[in-house]
């Protein structure tokens, strides 16, 4: 989710490039610390194993939705 929100924050960035109004760094700094963090939440969470089994039961479902 962190991932997703910091690239949903490029597509501003380039507005503000495009229209020059200098608000640029308030868009760039929160997207390189959020996909940067993104990233590495999700290289951490990867099975050791790539053959592991990925399985999403009800009660994660719901935890996600909360």
């Amino acid at each position: 989710m962190v991932l997703a929100l910091g690239l949903t924050l490029l597509f501003p960035l380039l507005l503000s490039f495009f229209y020059g109004d200098g608000s640029w760094p308030s868009f760039l700094a929160p997207s390189v610390v959020m996909v940067a963090t993104g990233g590495l939440g999700m290289w951490m969470t990867q099975p050791l194993s790539k053959r592991a089994v990925e399985y999403v039961s009800n009660r994660d479902v719901y935890l996600s939705v909360t």
